[in-house]
């Protein structure tokens, strides 16, 4: 399914769906992976779902979507929302049906789910975390299992430490830049994703 503005906002129906990706942000992935042949979408920090399903619907039939968070490790921090935390049963309730949840994070689920799909066209959204080494982590953790298309949430000017480890990771020639989208309210860039693409 290409999925547009309009029935992205549709499907953004309250303002708990509205945290997080820009609905311009997700017409953009959404076109790409639209485009690509891809046979197994993953997405590392999934919380209630609503990118596994507008990215995971965006390809055409795929052999498996995973939605990867972290409520069973033992650094499971809840989300909160107006103070209040998130039940473990709201994550990934969003997701596409057959989704595979995996409940353990990405330390442990992605390098084992790269592993398992070696011979698959894979493309990872990585929206898990903000912090520069671990977003590098992330970013060597799909380099190393052969992940042929990365998405990066959160690579706006506005969020440095993405912005940088994402830049690293096509110095080292892990990746190439395949294109990039920031939306801002005029003066700052406040959100953005890059898509990038496994050098061979």
């Amino acid at each position: 399914m290409l999925w547009t503005l309009d029935n992205i906002n549709k499907f953004l129906d309250d303002s708990t769906k509205r945290r997080g990706v820009d609905p311009t942000e997700y017409e953009f992935l959404s076109k790409h992976l639209n485009q690509l042949n891809i046979d197994v979408f993953v997405d590392v920090g999934c919380f209630l779902g609503v990118s596994t399903h507008i990215l995971g619907t965006s390809i055409k039939n795929p052999k498996v979507i995973y939605a990867i968070e972290d409520i069973d490790s033992e650094t499971f921090c809840p989300y909160l929302i107006d103070g209040k935390p998130i039940e473990k049963r709201e994550y990934c309730k969003y997701a596409p049906k057959g989704t595979i949840f995996k409940k353990q994070g990405y330390h442990y689920e992605l390098p084992s789910i790269l592993n398992e799909h070696k011979d698959d066209i894979v493309f990872v959204f990585l929206d898990a975390v903000k912090k520069q080494f671990w977003v590098m982590e992330e970013l060597e953790m799909c380099y190393i299992g052969g992940a042929d298309y990365v998405a990066v949430h959160d690579t706006s000017i506005w969020y440095k430490h993405p912005r940088k480890a994402m830049k690293r990771s096509i110095r080292f020639g892990w990746f190439e830049l395949m294109d990039e989208i920031n939306i801002g309210d005029g003066t700052t860039k406040m959100k953005g994703v890059t898509l990038l693409r496994r050098k061979k």
